[in-house]
């Protein structure tokens, strides 16, 4: 979602607490967002900010996964963003982080809201990286085209706002920019390949994952079990798929470290910074280390 322009984003903290209210507004962008913890919510009846009609998105923990690579969201719109909010502060319970996207200049108007709510939704779905809590997935609403390109430009700016908030779920491995080095792993009969980015480690579409669990992993209460709960949900999302003897990743796919990846990949414990090699054997951590000054 983004390009080589350079642009800034300016993170104000009326509080000065960095982990409480935080307003983002973006260069040459009349949009604006605010973004806090739940928490906080019952304090801001006099934000002007969240007077306003916009899209929201809610998250937290998803507790009866325990996967911190996989929360829970909820992606809605509103004409009035507080009293939704509020609504949902009574009656959800997963959310722990809340971030609300309007304009200076309330230009949102009802069809922008429906179609940057759908277009939210099918970008978390498609990513497979958060466990939707929407029931539906709303129809994207037919606009003028020049409204549909006004709403595509405001997506890309907050697709550029959100990983200032940490905010990944919604990202998917793009084409690369360059060639850069490939790493594979091939154990148990199975084969991957991926390589290193600024967020993390992907792993490429067509790599193929053990099929069982290994019993370390597999049992309850296991320190392990999270890679089993792991393995499962991206079963469930499409992103691995039976393939005979082995499972096969269906897409690229971001792994937040090499060593999260090849758990995945081994299905148990495993050290990602020994286990991805180079085409001449060396692992990553032997890279690593000669790349170091």
């Amino acid at each position: 979602m983004t390009d080589s322009t350079g642009y800034s984003v300016r993170i104000f903290m009326p509080s000065g607490d960095s982990r409480g209210l935080r307003i983002i507004e973006k260069s040459q962008w009349t949009g604006q967002g605010v973004a806090f913890p739940r928490a906080h919510l019952s304090g801001f009846q006099d934000i002007d900010e969240l007077k306003r009609s916009g899209v929201y998105i809610l998250w937290g923990p998803d507790e009866s996964v325990d996967v911190e690579d996989m929360p829970q969201v909820y992606i809605g719109e509103s004409d009035q963003l507080l009293k939704r909010l509020q609504q949902h502060d009574k009656k959800k319970d997963f959310w722990k982080e809340c971030i609300a996207f309007s304009t200076k200049d309330h230009s949102l108007n009802s069809g922008h809201l429906r179609y940057l709510e759908a277009k939210l939704i099918n970008f978390a779905k498609e990513s497979a990286r958060c466990t939707l809590v929407n029931e539906t997935t709303p129809q994207v609403p037919i606009l003028t085209r020049a409204e549909e390109a006004d709403m595509e430009a405001y997506l890309k700016n907050i697709h550029e706002c959100l990983p200032f908030l940490g905010m990944t779920f919604f990202e998917k491995p793009g084409p690369k920019a360059s060639s850069p080095p490939m790493y594979r792993l091939t154990s148990n009969g199975i084969q991957a390949q991926g390589y290193e980015d600024t967020e993390g480690f992907i792993v490429c579409s067509g790599s193929t994952a053990v099929k069982e669990d290994a019993v370390s992993i597999s049992k309850s209460g296991s320190k392990h079990n999270y890679i089993s709960v792991f393995r499962e949900e991206l079963r469930r999302k499409g992103v691995l798929e039976e393939s005979g003897s082995v499972l096969k990743l269906k897409k690229d796919y971001f792994f937040k470290t090499p060593s999260a990846a090849s758990c995945v990949l081994l299905a148990r414990s495993s050290n990602g910074l020994t286990a991805w090699k180079d085409d001449n054997g060396k692992t990553l951590r032997q890279i690593r280390q000669e790349n170091t000054p």
